[in-house]
């Protein structure tokens, strides 16, 4: 072999392709790049976004609830801000 031969063997990632009987060896180069800023975008859309807008969502049924137990101190007021605190952490907990 000769030293260039070698050199542009060392320089690039090897991938080996027998498919056709042959060996043959490419440069990674030539196979498609992952993309990073698209898999941010998925995650964003996919998870951050609905998580913290179910988060939202909650909070405000918090909120409401309390108005409710503030303006009318009662047993099944209590429960029901109770009740819409436990959901709303458990949303935050999934948020983080």
């Amino acid at each position: 072999m000769s030293l260039g031969l070698i050199i542009s063997a060392i320089a690039c990632t090897p991938q080996v392709n027998t498919s056709n009987g042959f060996i043959a060896v490419t440069s990674s180069e030539s196979s498609p790049k992952f993309n990073d800023k698209q898999v941010i975008l998925d995650f964003a859309d996919q998870v951050v976004i609905p998580t913290y807008t179910k988060f939202t969502a909650k909070t405000k049924e918090l909120k409401t609830a309390i108005a409710q137990l503030v303006s009318t101190p009662n047993e099944p007021n209590l429960k029901a801000a109770q009740d819409a605190w436990i959901l709303a952490r458990v949303q935050f907990l999934r948020s983080l």
